[in-house]
């Protein structure tokens, strides 16, 4: 396999790291299962990056008229809307990797609206136990401000309504089944497909690994804007009026209720809008150029800051104004691309009036404009 990178020296020169295949297939799923962040979310949806939660490698897929485990996924995945992420690795020596890989992969889908949702849950915390992980913790990780019983619903959801995602992966992904993939991108509605390879390079020592996306296709992506986005695509744009009457019915002090009407205030007066959520969800305000989101505010006082979706010219300036204000224990955990906090960290410091001000500055508004977003 031919094919170069090239990785700075301290002394400033080049040094070429050769394209080298997979030892084994085994090699590639391991660390699919160890840095899911291999699976490339940030080219699955630049606008909303996708988060991954892994459930289990070599998950059991039954057959449809016995009930009996059948087949073996490679790994069950699921993105931080609940998506279903059925991942197959094939090295590309494999002659599976043609025609045979895609109808199996398209038997799993269609029958992924019979699979037990406990059954899921049970793989994951099984993995959890595995790894030495804690399941909770895991999955608050992705989950955010909602319950177990609401994202595992969230799946539920998506299973029923066949919104899946097949992700073919392996070191060079063949022409033909290229072909193939994008046919079926283009298609389906309701379901994405998409190939990706994780070639890898190799010299003295170091090896890397360099994500790539295929099988996007223009008409998929329009015809299928749901997938990948699915809280943007079933929110609805609401008024600045109705963002303040959830906020009012929100489980919070009085203080806490203020200091978040300020923050309503300045992004009302900014080039974006505001969206519905969930029914723990006060708002989520998006960019209105880019459509990326900024900051999501729960019911519970929670602000979840969607840093890694900020453009990239305000997106430091974000994290340094956040984290002046916040306790210094608490801002360690603003390294994160979508750090969870809460507004009762701010009051704490008495810095909120500072860190609004600041918003305002860096999103285009200030907090003495006035008007509404629809």
């Amino acid at each position: 396999m031919e094919g170069s990178i090239f990785v700075t020296q301290p002394d400033g020169s080049l040094k070429p790291l050769r394209r080298q295949a997979y030892e084994a297939e085994d090699v590639l799923q391991e660390l699919l299962a160890g840095y899911p962040d291999l699976l490339a979310g940030e080219q699955v949806n630049p606008a909303d990056p996708r988060r991954w939660l892994l459930i289990s490698r070599e998950f059991p897929v039954p057959d449809p008229d016995s009930g009996l485990d059948r087949w073996w996924l490679d790994h069950l995945f699921v993105d931080q809307e609940g998506v279903p992420t059925l991942v197959e690795v094939k090295r590309s020596g494999n002659p599976e990797l043609r025609r045979e890989v895609v109808a199996q992969m398209l038997e799993y889908a269609a029958n992924a609206s019979a699979w037990s949702t406990e059954r899921i849950v049970s793989r994951f915390t099984d993995r959890c136990d595995e790894d030495g992980v804690d399941a909770e913790v895991e999955l608050g990780r992705i989950a955010g401000e909602r319950s177990a019983e609401e994202f595992w619903q969230s799946v539920r959801s998506n299973l029923g309504s066949g919104r899946l995602r097949l992700v073919f992966v392996a070191d060079a992904i063949p022409s033909q089944l290229l072909r193939i993939i994008e046919f079926l991108n283009a298609q389906m509605d309701s379901m994405q497909v998409l190939a990706l390879e994780v070639p890898q390079y190799v010299g003295d020592g170091i090896t890397a690994y360099v994500p790539r996306l295929l099988g996007q296709t223009a008409q998929g992506q329009m015809r299928r804007s749901v997938l990948g986005s699915a809280s943007r695509s079933s929110a609805r744009s609401i008024p600045r009026d109705e963002v303040e009457r959830t906020l009012l019915s929100a489980g919070l002090d009085e203080p806490e209720k203020e200091a978040l009407a300020k923050l309503i205030e300045v992004l009302s007066s900014a080039d974006g809008n505001f969206r519905s959520g969930s029914s723990n969800t006060v708002f989520s305000w998006y960019f209105g150029v880019t459509g990326r989101r900024l900051v999501t505010c729960y019911a519970h006082g929670g602000l979840e800051w969607a840093l890694a979706e900020a453009p990239e010219g305000m997106r430091q300036d974000l994290r340094d104004a956040i984290a002046k204000a916040l306790p210094p224990g608490v801002a360690k955990g603003l390294a994160k691309s979508y750090p969870l906090t809460s507004i009762r960290d701010f009051l704490t410091t008495g810095n909120w009036d500072l860190l609004v001000a600041r918003i305002a500055a860096i999103v285009g508004s200030s907090p003495e404009q006035e008007g509404h977003s629809s």
